[in-house]
């Protein structure tokens, strides 16, 4: 079945992945808030594929310059787990897929252990949701904060979070709280700079602002730190860093 096609407005351009409102003509007929669509230039051309969202600010999200794939979904999930095993990533926790630097922009998976926490920008992988959910296995949590909610035009029935779990990083164990935590429970892209620390504080004292659930702290003190102070103002991340 052909997918509905848009016109953009604008000179395409590869190296963009995300058009506006102002620069994406409206189809003559409305589309449903995160339908697949063929994209056409300004000279009605195929310039590629992407998700459609007539009300949200970023009206059109790119998923190919090429021909479509219906399985482009379950390809980019596999292609992004296959290069994660490649990285030699020292922690049971890693971010699993990043929006458009894996090709699906409006998408953000982190992996726990055993447990994928998704958070959901877009309402075209709302729509997909089911499919990801197959696609990962296991036990998969989706998240989606109000604003992404009222901009995009979806609403994601609460859905009772797994329980926490902990995870090891570079020699330090930190315990994930999918119920109260922050984004998608944890910071997986300071997993470097949570190792520079660690080298860094041998005998030192030890200021870790905005600590959430210890993510600084806990590496310095693991690192020989004569001494550690982690200040946050969310109570309950403290708890979950003690």
């Amino acid at each position: 079945m052909p997918l509905p096609s848009v016109t953009l407005k604008v000179e395409p351009r590869r190296d963009r992945l995300s058009f506006f409102r102002k620069m994406v003509a409206r189809p003559e007929e409305p589309l449903e808030p995160g339908t697949l669509v063929e994209v056409l230039d300004r000279q009605g051309k195929v310039f590629g594929h992407g998700i459609y969202n007539a009300r949200s600010e970023i009206a059109l999200r790119m998923i190919d310059f090429g021909l479509f794939e219906e399985d482009f979904l379950e390809k980019r999930l596999k292609a992004a787990a296959e290069f994660r095993s490649t990285l030699g990533i020292a922690s049971t926790a890693f971010r699993l897929c990043h929006s458009e630097g894996d090709g699906l922009p409006g998408l953000v998976i982190d992996r726990y252990g055993p447990i994928h926490s998704v958070e959901l920008f877009s309402a075209g992988f709302f729509q997909l949701r089911e499919r990801i959910r197959t696609a990962l296995g296991g036990v998969v949590f989706f998240q989606a904060d109000e604003k992404t909610e009222r901009l995009e035009g979806f609403h994601l029935a609460p859905e009772k979070p797994p329980e926490g779990v902990v995870i090891e990083e570079q020699g330090v164990s930190f315990r994930v709280d999918f119920e109260r935590g922050h984004k998608t429970g944890f910071f997986c892209d300071q997993r470097e700079n949570r190792r520079r620390v660690a080298e860094l504080a041998s005998g030192r004292s030890v200021l870790d602002l905005c600590t959430y659930t210890g993510g600084f702290a806990l590496p310095a003190a693991k690192g020989g730190a004569s001494r550690v102070v982690g200040v946050d103002m969310d109570e309950k991340a403290l708890e979950v860093a003690r």
